[in-house]
C-alpha cells in the first residue's frame, strides 16, 4: 500500500504527546469530534480555546473517534470550509 501520509509516518512517535498548555497557537485551529466518541469532551472546550484561542470546535454527530473514516463526506466539507475561509 502507498504511504499518502509520510508527514505522520514520520512523526508517529509524537502522536498522543501532551502539548505545552503555557504557549498559544494564534492562528485558526479546526478540531472535528465525532458525535459518538468521547475523545473531545465538553468541558475541554476552555482548555482548547485557552491553547488554541482561534480554534473551531465541529462536531459530526454520526461518527465516532474516527471521523474522517465513519463520515468521510462530512468531514471533508467542514475541512473544506475551514481552508476556505
Amino acid at each position: 500500500m502507498e504511504n499518502k501520509s509520510p508527514i505522520i509516518t514520520k512523526n508517529i512517535e509524537k502522536i498522543g504527546v501532551e502539548i505545552n498548555k503555557k504557549k498559544e497557537f494564534t492562528k485558526p485551529t479546526l478540531f472535528i469530534k465525532g458525535g459518538k466518541s468521547n475523545y473531545i469532551k465538553n468541558e475541554d472546550s476552555a482548555l482548547i480555546k485557552k491553547i488554541f484561542p482561534q480554534a473551531e470546535i465541529k462536531t459530526i454527530d454520526q461518527a465516532g473517534h474516527w471521523v474522517q473514516v465513519d463520515a468521510p463526506e462530512d468531514f471533508l466539507q467542514l475541512v473544506e470550509q475551514f481552508a476556505s475561509s
